[in-house]
Parts: C-alpha cells; sequence; structure tokens
C-alpha cells in the first residue's frame, strides 16, 4: 500500500495508521503549519489548547455544530524536538508528527496514531479522517 494513503501496522506493540507524504515545503514551514494555532486550524480535526512544551497539558475542542462529538478530550506533550518532532496523547491514543528535511528542500512528514487495540474496528474510517486532514495539510502548504 502507498503510505501516502496511510498503513495499518504495529507501531511499539500497538495497533497504528502511518501515512508517510513527500512534501515541497522546507521543513520550518511545515513546521509552523503543524504546532501553530492558524496552521492546524486549516487541517486538524479539531482545535488544540495548552502548552507545548514536554509534559505540557493539551486539550481538544470540537466546533459546537459538531454532532459527533460533545466532550472535550485531554493529552500531554510526550515528545518535543523542534522543528522535527512533536508527539501527544490525545485521549487513549498517541499522535506522531515526524519531519525530515530532504535533498530537494522539501522535507518528508510522518504522521501517525497509535490506537488500543479495540479501536481496530474504527481504523478503515480514523484512516479515512487523517487522509483528508494531510491532504488539507497540503492545500494549506501550496496557498
Amino acid at each position: 500500500m502507498n503510505d501516502a494513503y496511510g498503513t495499518y501496522e504495529r507501531i511499539d506493540g500497538r495497533v497504528a495508521l502511518r501515512f508517510v507524504r513527500q512534501l515541497r515545503h522546507p521543513i520550518d514551514q511545515v513546521w509552523t503549519a503543524v504546532t501553530q494555532v492558524e496552521g492546524l486550524a486549516a487541517w486538524f480535526p479539531c482545535r488544540i489548547d495548552g502548552d507545548l512544551r514536554v509534559g505540557g497539558r493539551l486539550r481538544f475542542v470540537f466546533p459546537e455544530d459538531n454532532p459527533e462529538v460533545d466532550e472535550i478530550s485531554e493529552g500531554e506533550v510526550l515528545a518535543l524536538d523542534p522543528p522535527k518532532r512533536l508527539w501527544f496523547s490525545w485521549a487513549d491514543e498517541e499522535i506522531r508528527i515526524d519531519l525530515k528535511p530532504a535533498d530537494d528542500g522539501g522535507c518528508t512528514l510522518t504522521f501517525s496514531d497509535l490506537m488500543p487495540d479495540d479501536y481496530t474496528p474504527g481504523a478503515a474510517r480514523t484512516a479515512a479522517g487523517w487522509h483528508v486532514c494531510l491532504d488539507a495539510l497540503a492545500a494549506l502548504l501550496r496557498d
């Protein structure tokens, strides 16, 4: 399967979805898009409030017009190495965003969602959602 469309695998003993995207944008520009409020608002499925430092607490707030999610979930920054790595927990999932500079001046984005084993039935729906979100990120970078 093409990694840009996502793969279903085990990462660190957990079931996970992993997407790899080759972006034509410098790593610093992509880092801003995946860590700053304005960039996240364009592609991430909800607003993230909190403290962007290792151990920092995060709150994930969906828009009021989203009938599927009516509660705020929480998480924590697990790893932070600007502009290469941001890992955070989100309820019982772990999101990993890794960036690596490419020789052409762009970068490689690896986005992983580590999930509990009992979430396996929802993996296809989640993969489709992340695919759409990552397409929105690429569109944001093109603008």
